[in-house]
């Protein structure tokens, strides 16, 4: 009797919450449909037939047009309406699933889109052979990386949308001492005050890419720039502690230096003059941004043997066979993974069976795991958030980068004591002229994202490279709410609701 009360209980929940999962869905078709009569960005949302469940980064393709887009973490995607025309066709494509084409029209009337698994059984392919061992599959990723992923000299058109979030849990700077007349105990709480407890920043930058190709790992990028949207968080005023530090680092004489020190550990500190350079409100340092990228960007070469450790230890992991599947003509193996002992990660992954490339992953810490994790002398540090999307489309016999979504998340602590010194070299032990000396004690989570977007690659020649030199600054728009305004008629990722919801501070 209890087990048929249990029973019942889960049948009428299954009930109850379909019937709730139907009624949501149908006040955002309501919603779609009143925003796409008003507007010619048209919005989307593509969803898993059977599970009723967002398929994030979902391609949308304009046939014939050679452009497209993709759906954001949540399913969403916009359509830019004045680059089709009525009966022009999209085509909704998601690994493992049945692709759906349907005209401009159709998608005005129906802008939630369903999409069925199709997903086969290996047998279907080795019908006379015997199936390959997907750990086998997973190993030949790396043995064929460099023929499979080439370094090229390109320019690309790329969207980027990053999402940096900081939360300081605590902050105290305990004066020790100083020698430097400027600072003081009034200006050592003054920082300790001016610290915010919580920033958020969103940009947006959709531009070219020129990219130098150097081996399989390395990767150069210079940008150039079309439109850079910026949304930061709170603005704190920090002139009067920027014109303090300003002054001492200026009056640095030859052969004076700077540190920084706690304990045994110091680390000389580079003192760039930026004096020559006046940055506008509207303004940011190119370099910052591209070195901010260049970083990102390397995530694709698959160097990084942690990030992409499920490729490189594969004695940590068990690989299950999901099936196959065909994507752009090419018949893929679809490997899910979990940890088996010390691994980390659990995802899926989708590989092609003639070249064993792998087209795409999709995966993050598994449950209870976590990356570096220390805790030593004052310093804690635990790299506790990781997820990743990463798509690459064949183009002339190589794999190039069409999307990726990197989310990064670290915990850090201190409490050390902590100086910075101002240093004159002499013969044998360098002279110290000036300490300020405090004991740090903070606690801080950060959380880093981005996406990334390819709309349209070129090969380019050495010279080209060579011959274009970014701009020391860039021109950026400063908003304090997004405004999808700014964003017509450019392709760009649907911003999320967690996005557009946020304001900026005063």
């Amino acid at each position: 009797m209890k087990q048929f009360l249990f029973i019942l209980v889960i049948i009428l929940y299954s009930i109850v919450n379909g019937i709730y999962a139907q009624s949501n869905i149908e006040e955002i078709r309501l919603q779609l449909l009143d925003i796409n009569s008003k507007t010619t960005e048209l919005q989307g949302l593509v969803l898993d037939k059977n599970k009723i469940e967002a398929l994030p980064f979902t391609s949308i393709v304009f046939l014939h047009k050679h452009k497209g887009t993709i759906s954001n973490e949540n399913g969403y995607f916009t359509v830019n309406s004045t680059l089709l025309n009525s009966n022009d066709t999209i085509s909704i494509q998601f690994m493992g699933y049945k692709s759906i084409k349907l005209t401009l029209d159709d998608f005005r009337k129906n802008p939630i889109i369903y999409l069925e698994e199709n997903i086969f059984s290996l047998n279907d392919i080795f019908v006379f052979g015997t199936q390959p061992d997907a750990t086998d599959i997973i190993e030949k990723v790396i043995e064929r990386k460099d023929e499979n992923y080439k370094n090229i000299n390109a320019k690309t058109k790329v969207f980027i949308r990053q999402r940096n979030i900081y939360d300081l849990n605590n902050f105290t700077l305990k004066f020790k001492k100083s020698t430097f007349e400027s600072i003081n105990k009034k200006l050592n709480k003054l920082i300790e005050n001016k610290i915010p407890k919580h920033t958020s920043s969103f940009n947006d930058f959709l531009g070219y890419l020129y990219q130098k190709g150097q081996g399989n790992d390395s990767i150069n990028i210079k940008i150039e720039p079309i439109q850079v949207v910026v949304l930061k968080g709170e603005e704190i005023d920090y002139s009067h502690l920027e014109s303090v530090f300003k002054k001492l680092f200026k009056n640095t004489k030859e052969k004076e230096y700077w540190k920084i020190k706690s304990g045994i550990l110091s680390k000389k500190l580079e003192i760039i003059d930026n004096d020559s350079v006046k940055l506008e409100d509207n303004e940011i340092y190119t370099r910052f941004y591209q070195h901010n990228i260049e970083n990102s960007y390397n995530f694709l070469t698959f160097k990084d043997e942690k990030e992409w450790e499920f490729l490189y230890k594969t004695g940590r992991y068990k690989y299950t066979m999901a099936g196959g599947t065909v994507v752009n003509g090419e018949e893929v193996y679809i490997i899910d993974f979990t940890p088996d002992g010390s691994g980390i990660y659990k995802g899926r992954v989708y590989v092609s069976i003639a070249t064993n490339a792998l087209i795409r992953a999709d995966y993050e810490y598994a449950p209870e795991k976590h990356g570096t994790n220390i805790h030593l002398l004052g310093v804690s540090y635990n790299d506790n958030k990781f997820k990743a999307s990463i798509y690459f489309e064949k183009k002339e016999g190589s794999y190039r980068l069409k999307y990726l979504s990197l989310k990064r998340g670290v915990a850090v602590g201190v409490n050390r004591n902590l100086s910075l010194i101002k240093k004159r070299e002499r013969f044998l032990f360098d002279k110290k002229l000036y300490e300020y000396k405090v004991r740090l004690k903070m606690k801080q989570n950060t959380e880093q994202y981005i996406e990334m977007l390819v709309i349209d690659e070129q090969k380019i020649t050495k010279n080209i490279y060579d011959s274009y030199s970014p701009k020391e600054k860039m021109k950026v728009i400063n908003v304090k709410q997004f405004d999808d305004n700014l964003w017509n008629n450019f392709t760009i990722i649907t911003p999320t609701k967690q996005m557009k919801d946020y304001r900026k501070l005063e």
